[in-house]
């Protein structure tokens, strides 16, 4: 299953970084860099071609797209900060597809409880 993680970046060593992450974890990855002189070793490279950065949730939409245009089954948006579920990408796809096995939903697998609400609940549950 091509399972894809898509993210924007303006930094060099951070894209270089989270693409090792991601891969090692299962992940194809196409990242969006703002300037053609960085370098990132991603499967598919998007730049920016001397436009102005449109801001992420515009941009990942078309990253979204050009992934499934490469031939992406599942797309996980995130950015270069950000650390691959332990789970890999595998079983993130098939827990995705369990869930709409359409194919079509937007499905938050988040492993980061992001501190607590003032209930003690993990704020991201």
């Amino acid at each position: 299953m091509n399972h894809y993680a898509v993210f924007p970046s303006a930094k060099e060593a951070r894209a270089v970084a989270a693409v090792d992450a991601w891969r090692a974890k299962g992940y194809k990855t196409l990242v969006y860099m703002d300037s053609p002189n960085l370098k990132c070793n991603a499967d598919v490279i998007s730049y920016g071609a001397g436009c102005a950065y449109p801001g992420y949730y515009r941009l990942i939409g078309t990253l979204a797209r050009e992934a499934f245009a490469h031939g992406a089954d599942v797309v996980t948006c995130m950015g270069d900060d950000m650390l691959p579920p332990e789970q890999g990408a595998e079983w993130v796809a098939e827990d995705y597809f369990k869930r709409f096995p359409s194919g079509l939903g937007v499905y938050q697998g988040c492993g980061d409880p992001q501190g607590m609400d003032g209930n003690g609940v993990p704020a991201a549950a």
